[in-house]
């Protein structure tokens, strides 16, 4: 003990503690910084998770699109789809399976009209699309697809070569369709209920 102009002081080696409202005031503080950054963490992965998603799909069906439209583009033969009306496309559903098949030849001048592949053919070529059912890690209710692509080309009859090579993996929607137009309905071209003649 000290003293000094007649007052005492107490210096002890035990130090002033926490009571237990000081103590849950900062437990509650720090709880809820936790719960605002476990919040924004987890919603910044969910937003990163989604983009990376959307730049997969986006990949996807750039490469879905570039493989079947040089091939619809070369085709000389669409074997399917078969087509239907316009009223019907809503109707369709994804489903496994060939979605396109089509044929498509190479011409040569040079060749004479009685070549084994008949007419002026160098080669024949064969193409399908197929979609196949594979297993959905996130949920077995909703199926996942494999887009495969199938090509058969033949140089000379009886000799083919095939190349098969899966295009993209986990689609979840995929409808390919040809659509059949109504047949126009012919008029009486000089009947007076034509809107074209004027009378």
């Amino acid at each position: 003990m000290k003293q000094s102009a007649g007052k005492t002081r107490c210096f002890s080696g035990v130090g002033r503690g926490f009571t237990f409202v000081e103590a849950l005031i900062v437990v509650v503080i720090t709880s809820i910084i936790l719960i605002f950054a476990y919040r924004i963490f987890f919603s910044q992965t969910r937003v990163m998770t989604q983009s990376i998603e959307y730049l997969q799909v986006n990949e996807g069906f750039r490469k879905v699109i570039a493989f079947m439209g040089d091939d619809i583009r070369e085709a000389t033969n669409i074997l399917e789809p078969a087509p239907v009306l316009a009223e019907k496309v809503l109707e369709l559903a994804t489903r496994p399976g060939v979605i396109l098949h089509l044929q498509s030849s190479d011409l040569d001048p040079y060749i004479p009209f009685d070549s084994p592949l008949g007419g002026q053919v160098a080669l024949r070529r064969d193409i399908t699309y197929e979609l196949e059912k594979i297993k959905n890690p996130e949920s077995q209710i909703i199926p996942r697809y494999r887009l495969i692509r199938t090509a058969s080309i033949e140089e000379k009859p009886g000799q083919k070569t095939t190349q098969r090579q899966t295009i993209v993996d986990n689609i979840r929607d995929l409808v390919v369709y040809r659509t059949i137009r109504r047949p126009f309905k012919p008029g009486n071209v000089s009947g007076k209920e034509d809107r074209l003649v004027i009378p």
